[in-house]
């Protein structure tokens, strides 16, 4: 199945650890995962599902990892 890796910086290393957490305990953010799909339809791709929290980067800003499964055709 293909996916879509989005990047998307945090405000801070708070609101970053803030986000890893709350996505380990199963919840999401609405307005980032909006954000996450407006990116992937702004690619091109039809997304299958919500996007994962997948990883963060250690720098200041840190940058949050998302991925979306997406269908394999590409709409253009």
């Amino acid at each position: 199945m293909p996916l879509k890796r989005t990047e998307i910086t945090a405000e801070s290393r708070e609101e970053a650890r803030r986000l890893v957490e709350l996505y380990r305990k199963g919840g999401h953010d609405q307005a980032l995962e909006n954000e996450v799909t407006d990116d992937v339809v702004e690619h091109g791709f039809t997304p299958r599902g919500r996007p994962r929290l997948t990883g963060t980067t250690n720098g200041n800003p840190p940058i949050l990892f998302f991925d979306t499964d997406v269908y394999p055709d590409i709409r253009r």
